[in-house]
């Protein structure tokens, strides 16, 4: 599906958002959105951030 480097860069992504919303409280899904579509297309960057959005607001 995904090869090594975008896995990382997931991963890389993931974990600046976490940090963002750990700081300041919110903004997961808009900065782990802007990052990924750097990355991969935007379809698939928004179905990537809905798990992690859904956890973290829970």
């Amino acid at each position: 599906m995904f090869d090594g480097a975008t896995l990382v860069t997931v991963a890389g992504t993931f974990l600046i958002a976490g940090t963002v919303k750990g700081v300041i409280g919110l903004g997961l899904p808009t900065v782990s959105l802007a990052l990924l579509t750097v990355a991969i297309d935007l379809p698939s960057a928004m179905a990537l951030i809905l798990a992690p959005s859904l956890v973290t607001d829970l």
